[in-house]
């Protein structure tokens, strides 16, 4: 075993209760209808007005049902989150980037080059394209979390001039984090509060509350999709539906 697996391994064992699928289902699930929230865009091509769309149907605890809005813009995966947050997508040659949150967001601010983070409840979830701009950030995932697919991280090193060079790059895992490894391509986690980890390789900040949330490969690329949830405590109950559900769609768009 090697030192970065061994280490894995390790975090695996100090697994909490954080992802839905180590969880026993505290009560019974029923199908409910989610209202569908259209999410404007702006990226590479110009501002996009938000799509519109049918609610669509979750399995929900009753007393969770009326939680939830499903956010979504033109392209890409959809987010399970809080109902009545606010949303905007930012979109270009690397992927898109869809934001979900309390506060009013100013998407000006995404293309004015001020630094555009936060530190407050907030859902990010990213998808980098593997074989665009998106392949550094590809690599870096694949760095920490998949050892088996490092021959990505070496062949982009080998092959782009510079422009991803071994400093750039970390292997293994972020000390804190707790890791849950579902399948070769899945993991799930859990950044505790106060300290960086898979979930501040996002716009998210650390701060009181902790980040959850899971990174998938897909393609032989790969591609990555990367959700960062940062809920505060009396919402928190609602992180493990929203890793679940996406989760279910990436397996359905297979």
């Amino acid at each position: 075993m090697t030192r970065f697996t061994t280490t894995v391994f390790l975090a695996m064992l100090s697994i909490s209760t954080f992802p839905l699928s180590a969880q026993k289902k505290r009560t019974t699930e029923r199908s409910v209808r989610v209202p569908f929230v259209g999410c404007k865009a702006d990226g590479q091509a110009g501002p996009e007005e938000a799509p519109s769309g049918e609610p669509i149907v979750v399995a929900l605890p009753a007393d969770l049902s009326g939680k939830f809005a499903y956010y979504k813009g033109e392209d890409g995966f959809g987010l399970l989150a809080p109902k009545g947050w606010n949303c905007f997508e930012a979109y270009g040659s690397n992927g898109s980037s869809l934001f979900v949150m309390p506060e009013r967001i100013d998407s000006e601010r995404f293309f004015s080059g001020a630094q555009t983070e936060f530190s407050g409840p907030a859902i990010q979830l990213s998808s980098s394209i593997g074989d665009t701009s998106g392949r550094f950030e590809v690599a870096r995932i694949i760095a920490r979390v998949f050892p088996q697919r490092q021959s990505f991280v070496r062949r982009l090193i080998e092959d782009t001039d510079g422009l991803l060079n071994k400093s750039d790059v970390v292997y293994g895992p972020y000390k804190t984090d707790k890791l849950v490894r579902l399948n070769r391509n899945t993991v799930e986690f859990q950044t505790p509060a106060n300290t960086d980890g898979l979930g501040t390789m996002s716009r998210l900040r650390k701060s009181a509350q902790p980040i959850t949330g899971v990174i998938v490969l897909t393609g032989e690329t790969p591609d990555a999709i990367h959700l960062s949830v940062r809920l505060s405590p009396n919402q928190a109950s609602l992180a493990p539906y929203i890793i679940r559900r996406l989760e279910t769609e990436i397996r359905s768009a297979k």
